[in-house]
């Protein structure tokens, strides 16, 4: 027989309840909103995972990019070696119709996060492309495709941005 709250968790010092999975505190079998609700994100702002992700739903879901890139800075400031933090300041910035930085953010996290799939997948999905070596022909002209691959050939791939 099951209440459908989510079995209670030990309690936190400051709130002396547990949460369910809605982010309610459980006092017994009763779900309530919490009255102190910093008391659980306290540690969790030092968490740069926790800022990044929260940033990114900031930006995406309420269409508040500036705060949504403050808090990934926030997160890169404390751990700048990991590809997710820099994969979502770049998703903020793409969000924010601001690809060049974007673009630039992710040549960035390749650098200090190392050579991360995940950047260079991200990379390439922007789809940084060069100019069309003739401009006033279409880029899917045969000149211009075939041009474009001798180029390729002689100067490998694009450097994004």
């Amino acid at each position: 027989m099951s209440t459908g709250l989510v079995q209670p968790r030990r309690p936190t010092p400051a709130c002396r309840t547990s949460r369910n999975a809605s982010n309610n505190c459980v006092t017994g079998t009763q779900a309530r909103p919490c009255s102190t609700p910093d008391a659980h994100s306290g540690s969790l702002r030092k968490n740069p995972f926790y800022l990044s992700y929260t940033g990114l739903l900031a930006a995406v879901a309420e269409k508040r990019y500036g705060d949504g890139e403050a808090l990934c800075q926030e997160a890169l400031g404390m751990r700048h070696n990991h590809a997710q933090l820099y994969l979502n300041l770049a998703e903020v910035y793409q969000q924010s119709g601001r690809t060049q930085e974007a673009i630039a953010t992710l040549e960035k996290g390749l650098v200090s996060a190392g050579r991360d799939f995940r950047i260079r997948r991200a990379l390439q999905k922007i789809g940084a492309r060069r100019d069309p070596i003739v401009t006033f022909l279409h880029r899917s002209h045969p000149v211009n495709r075939t041009l474009g691959r001798l180029r390729h050939r002689l100067s490998g791939p694009s450097q994004a941005a």
